[in-house]
C-alpha cells in the first residue's frame, strides 16, 4: 500500500490512535494467538493501538485487555505486534519508540477512557513486560507479581486492603 505524503508528515497522535472495540478475535485474533498461544478473552474491555498507514488504512499494532470488577480495573493481554511495526516507515518507527512505545501509547489511552477507576493492576511475570508496565506508572505490590498504578489518593489501609483483594484473584 502506497504511503501519502500527508501521512509522512502527521504527528504521532495522528498516526496511533487507541480505541476501544467490542471483540478482540475480529481485530486481534490471530496476534493475540501468536504471542499467548489462544485465544484472545472474549469479555469486555478490549483496546487496540492502530496505526494510520494510509487515509482510511489502519493496521492493529497493539492490544490490551481490561477487566472491569466493581472498583477493580486488570489489565492483562499486552501484546504489540513487531510485523507491522517492521512495515512502518522508519520514521513512524523511530517516532513511536520515542515516545515509549505501542505500550505507551496503549496505556495512556486506557488511563483516559477508565480514568474514574482508583487503580489500574497489572499481574505480570515476564520482565519484559513488567518493564513495560512500570515505565507507565506502575509499581509493585507487597503481592508477588501484583503491580499497581494509583489514580486515586487512599489511605494505606484501603490500599492493603484493595492490593489483598487484587493478589486473591491469582493470574488474571
Amino acid at each position: 500500500m502506497p504511503i501519502t505524503a500527508s501521512v509522512l508528515t502527521a504527528t504521532l497522535d495522528d498516526l496511533v490512535r487507541v480505541e476501544e472495540v467490542a471483540t478482540a478475535e475480529y481485530y486481534v485474533g490471530d496476534l493475540f494467538r501468536r504471542q499467548f498461544g489462544s485465544a484472545p478473552p472474549d469479555y469486555p474491555r478490549h483496546f487496540v493501538a492502530w496505526y494510520r498507514a494510509a487515509v482510511n488504512a489502519y493496521v492493529a499494532i497493539g492490544f490490551l485487555h481490561c477487566t472491569v470488577i466493581d472498583d477493580l480495573c486488570l489489565f492483562g493481554g499486552l501484546v504489540e505486534d513487531e510485523r507491522a511495526i517492521g512495515r512502518m516507515p522508519v520514521a513512524h518507527q523511530m517516532a513511536l519508540r520515542g515516545a515509549g512505545g505501542v505500550a505507551a501509547r496503549l496505556f495512556s489511552g486506557v488511563f483516559a477512557h477508565l480514568s474514574g477507576k482508583p487503580a489500574f493492576w497489572a499481574h505480570v511475570g515476564d520482565e519484559r513486560i513488567r518493564s513495560l508496565f512500570v515505565a507507565a506508572g506502575f509499581e509493585a505490590t507487597a503481592a508477588p507479581f501484583v503491580l499497581v498504578r494509583w489514580n486515586a489518593s487512599l489511605a494505606a489501609q484501603a490500599r492493603d486492603a484493595m492490593v489483598a483483594r487484587v493478589a486473591a484473584l491469582g493470574a488474571f
